[in-house]
């Protein structure tokens, strides 16, 4: 919005990259609520597999995330700005590593 202003409907990649983000991380709180629900409701050996799979969900859509939020902070910044911004994604990025071929049964 700072960079942009009132030219920020032209920036149709950059809005792209936003609202791709927005939705997965939409779609990963709906994943999670769900998963806790049936848990709760059932029990956790019940819902193994179901939490297997929010797991991996939840894995791949935060590359994802981390793809576009890459993209947008491109998009927005430049030379010592871009590098000074790449920190800060790693920081509120900061996630364990899950092997999702083992958490997926493979």
């Amino acid at each position: 919005m700072q960079k942009f202003r009132e030219k920020l409907a032209d920036e149709q990649e950059l809005i792209g990259a936003l609202s791709n983000m927005v939705m997965e991380v939409y779609a990963m709180e709906s994943c999670l609520l769900r998963t806790q629900k049936a848990a709760a409701a059932r029990g956790e050996a019940a819902t193994s597999v179901m939490q297997d799979a929010a797991r991996v969900f939840i894995a791949d859509a935060m590359e994802r995330v981390e793809h576009d939020a890459k993209r947008a902070i491109a998009a927005v910044n430049e030379g010592d700005m871009l590098t000074s911004k790449w920190p800060l994604l790693k920081r509120f990025g900061k996630r364990a590593t899950l092997d999702t071929m083992r958490c997926a049964g493979v």
